[in-house]
């Protein structure tokens, strides 16, 4: 049976035994007798302002003692003198027991979890288990995190094993977990990627909320990297993916572009079709060709996810006729090669008829959005203010999120109708209707930069 052991190698107490015999949580022969007296004897007493200081000194020497007490609220029955009745700790009394299994040293406590993880007994062990490893920030280890969380694998017979997978709430537990390790330690997020073909399929999703959660541009590439890799399930993952590229403004990594594009082929139907939306969330324009291909599929759900996808990149309410598409995709692209340099320039010229012009013909373009959006803050920084407020009401146009930061910073402006046309441009690429206040916009716009 497998055993557990609170305490460093060569210190003194026993061998503490897991076990799961009808359900019953119990452990024995945690340090010496005298050592579990006394830890009972402390947590009955009254309240003394040396209680912690008390508790710590026998927390090594009682880990598994203190862990039960911790998963059941209070002392057991068996320990209590003359057999008494179980005994509840109060609420107080139960947190400084938690803290003071938190308080333990690094290897005493990884290596009680990792027998933990080992063992045989009740998932309600193992759920306790992960609430400390969240809680404790000096181990900050994935792979325990994992074992702690898989699949319980118990004898029921000499020829049978029975899987116990872990249920909803401690799946949630795992996942807290998870994303208390990913915000501690930014070397857990190429792990998760690594270790992610050995995980449990039961858990594959709680893995993909957690990176999605941690709302960062590295959670955002762990995400992509997960792609195709089993037990993956990539509609989730590109879901995950989609709401992300929802809160971060552009450019996105060619990284994961480049694997979420790789899915426009996938055999399963709606892999593809929601790679197809993806792609699109991405600003993706090397997935243009294929989006184009998508309006000849002759799936309808197929041909109208292409569409959708077109228009979420191109800011373009063009129907289902690839005709459209092709041609205007021909001119964007003539444009860009010929006459984007030679606007820009004027843009950041001396000559404000030429400026004029060019910020108004940026207004017309959607090809590289996001690129085009980043070329035109050059005109927020001219002197004439009508210059500006039209660059204002361009990128508004444009719809990409990439300047808010800038459109924020002229809510500030002294010239009125700047700070109208900067407000205006803010409500109609972000959807808020947030009233004329710099702090506001900050927390706003802030709240969904990945950088």
């Amino acid at each position: 049976m497998p055993q557990l052991t609170g305490r460093r190698p060569g210190r003194r107490g026993g061998i503490v035994p897991f076990l799961c015999a009808f359900s019953m949580l119990a452990f024995a022969g945690v340090g010496r007798g005298d050592d579990r007296a006394a830890l009972v004897e402390l947590l009955r007493a009254e309240p003394s302002a040396g209680f912690e200081e008390e508790l710590a000194g026998l927390a090594e020497a009682c880990t598994g003692d203190l862990f039960l007490v911790f998963v059941e609220g209070g002392i057991p029955g068996p320990w209590l003198p003359n057999g008494g009745k179980f005994a509840r700790l109060d609420p107080g009394r139960a947190e400084q027991v938690r803290r003071a299994l938190e308080d333990l040293s690094p290897d005493v406590l990884r290596a009680f979890l990792t027998e933990l993880a080992e063992g045989e007994g009740r998932l309600e062990y193992r759920r306790r288990g992960l609430e400390l490893l969240g809680g404790f920030a000096g181990v900050q280890d994935l792979r325990l995190c994992i074992r702690l969380a898989a699949p319980l694998r118990v004898d029921t017979s000499p020829s049978h094993r029975k899987t116990i997978v872990l249920p909803p709430a401690h799946r949630t537990v795992f996942r807290e977990t998870l994303e208390a390790i990913l915000s501690r330690d930014i070397g857990a997020f190429p792990m998760i990627v690594h270790l992610f073909p050995d995980i449990d399929a039961s858990l594959s999703s709680a893995v993909v909320d957690a990176l999605r959660d941690t709302r960062s541009s590295l959670g955002f590439e762990a995400l992509a990297a997960l792609l195709a890799r089993p037990p993956a399930p990539d509609a989730y993952t590109l879901r995950a993916i989609r709401a992300m590229a929802a809160e971060f403004p552009g450019p996105y990594p060619p990284s994961v572009r480049s694997k979420v594009r790789a899915l426009l082929d996938d055999p399963d139907p709606e892999v593809q079709r929601i790679s197809m939306e993806t792609c699109a969330d991405l600003e993706d324009w090397e997935a243009f060709p294929s989006l184009l291909d998508g309006l000849r599929d002759e799936r309808e759900r197929t041909r109208t996810a292409a569409v959708s996808a077109l228009r979420i990149l191109t800011g373009l309410h063009f129907g289902p006729t690839p005709r459209l598409w092709e041609s205007w995709y021909r001119e964007e692209l003539e444009w860009s090669r010929e006459e984007r340099a030679v606007r820009l320039q004027d843009i950041e010229s001396g000559d404000a008829g030429a400026a004029l012009a060019a910020i108004s013909d940026f207004a017309h373009h959607r090809y590289e959005r996001s690129s085009l959006a980043l070329d035109l803050t050059a005109a927020l920084d001219r002197p004439e203010p009508e210059l500006v407020a039209l660059a204002c009401r361009a990128l508004g146009e444009l719809g990409s999120p990439v300047a808010c930061g800038r459109l924020v910073d002229l809510l500030e402006s002294r010239d009125g109708d700047v700070r109208t046309a900067a407000l205006g441009a803010l409500q109609r690429i972000t959807g808020g209707d947030l009233p004329e206040d710099v702090r506001l916009w900050r927390e706003w716009v802030g709240a969904g930069d990945p950088r």
